[in-house]
Parts: structure tokens; sequence; C-alpha cells
């Protein structure tokens, strides 16, 4: 296998463990973050806090920060996306060059060598 499948096929395996790991993080904090918001909606609408309105101020500030970092997790992984691929595009057109340099150079060496190049 050339030496930029094998590369891109690490980075995109790293890649995806990666970001599993990330995703399946956020999805177990999501019920936690969930079922914060909704006791804390339930104690401000019995009233059964002092401040309501801060309290509910910041129920919507955890909702918005969380929905926040949903969407930079999305965002985050289509950039990645889009780097993985031109990384292989770099890695493919390096290795191909490299082998057209190593190709030139012997050719270049016999050619001195035999006086006549092929």
């Amino acid at each position: 296998m050339e030496l930029p499948i094998l590369l891109t096929k690490h980075l995109d395996d790293v890649f995806n463990f990666n970001y599993q790991k990330f995703y399946g993080t956020m999805s177990e904090i999501k019920t936690e973050v969930e079922y914060v918001i909704k006791t804390g909606r339930q104690l401000v609408e019995k009233k059964q806090v002092d401040f309501p309105r801060r309290v509910s101020q910041s129920l919507d500030a955890l909702k918005n920060l969380y929905n926040k970092l949903g969407s930079q997790i999305s965002q985050s992984r289509k950039n990645l996306e889009r780097a993985l691929k031109v990384s292989a595009i770099i890695a493919s057109d390096l290795y191909n060059h490299s082998l057209t340099i190593t190709a030139l150079y012997l050719s270049t060496c016999r050619a001195e060598n035999t006086g006549y190049s092929y």
C-alpha cells in the first residue's frame, strides 16, 4: 500500500476515534444538561428559588452555551474533514513527486556513468 494511503488512513482513523470519543462525551452530558434545565425551569415556575429571573437567565445561558458548543463541534468536524482531504492530496502529490525526482536522479546517475542517457 502506498505511503500516502497509509498516512491518510491513519489520520482518518485518529480523527474518527477522537471525534467519536468527544461526541460520546457530549451525548452523555446532554442528558444531564437537559435535566438541570428542566428541573431549574420547574423550580422557577413554582417560585421555589430566591431570584427566579436570575436563575432563568442562567438556565438560558447554559442552554445557549451547550448549543453553541454543539455547533462549534459540528463546524470543527467539517473543517477537519476538509483538512484531511487536502492532506491526502498533498501527501499523494508529494509521494508522486518524490518518485519522479528519484527516477530522474537515477537516470542522471546512469547517464553520467555510461556517457549517454536513456
